[in-house]
Parts: structure tokens; sequence; C-alpha cells
């Protein structure tokens, strides 16, 4: 979870959202994080590291509205350059971050 606060607060820059004006594959990891579809992606894979791409595709605000502004494909490439491409990546993600807050509040007593 700390990851994906992170990840979501940590905003410089803003970019176009549009399968058509950005290459995900190319573009940087701030100006990727800043993209307002790729936060609300975060968002879907904190709150479901077990759902499969496409059921987060499927699930996507801007997708459920018919925007279809994030394809399958794109979903795919933004997990694996966040090393987030496999449920099982998601999941021990959670697990460490559930972890270091059971540690950070157990330091604080």
């Amino acid at each position: 979870m700390f990851l994906f606060l992170f990840l979501r607060y940590t905003i410089f820059m803003s970019v176009k959202t549009s399968r058509n004006t950005t290459d995900i594959r190319t573009v940087d990891l701030t100006t990727l994080l800043s993209d307002t579809s790729v936060q609300e992606l975060l968002d879907i894979v904190s709150e479901h590291p077990e759902w499969s791409i496409q059921r987060m595709v499927a699930h996507h605000p801007n997708n459920a509205k018919r925007k279809e502004l994030l394809t399958y494909q794109d979903v795919r490439e933004i997990l694996r350059l966040l090393h987030l491409s496999t449920a099982t990546q998601r999941k021990i993600r959670q697990i460490k971050t559930a972890i270091r807050r059971f540690l950070t509040i157990l330091a604080k007593r």
C-alpha cells in the first residue's frame, strides 16, 4: 500500500492521457505516474492485486465510461515497468507493505 500511495502522491508533471499521445514504453517514470489514468490503475491494483490485467482494464473508470484510454497492452506495459505484472508480484508487494506498517506501529510503542 505504501508503494502505491508513494507512487500516487509523488507527482511532478502532468501529461495528456491517451494511447494516441503517450507511448508508455518510452515515457519517463515521473510522467507516467503523473497520469490520472495510471493513478486510477494503481488504485485498482492496490485494492485488487489478485485481479487479472483484463479485469483491471474492464473495471478501469475511463474504460467503464467507454473512453477506452488504456488498452490491455498499455496496462500490461505499465505494470511491467513497475514490477507489478503478475498477481504474485502484486500480492508480495501488498504483504511487504503490511509488514512494514506493522513494524512501524510496533516501533512507536
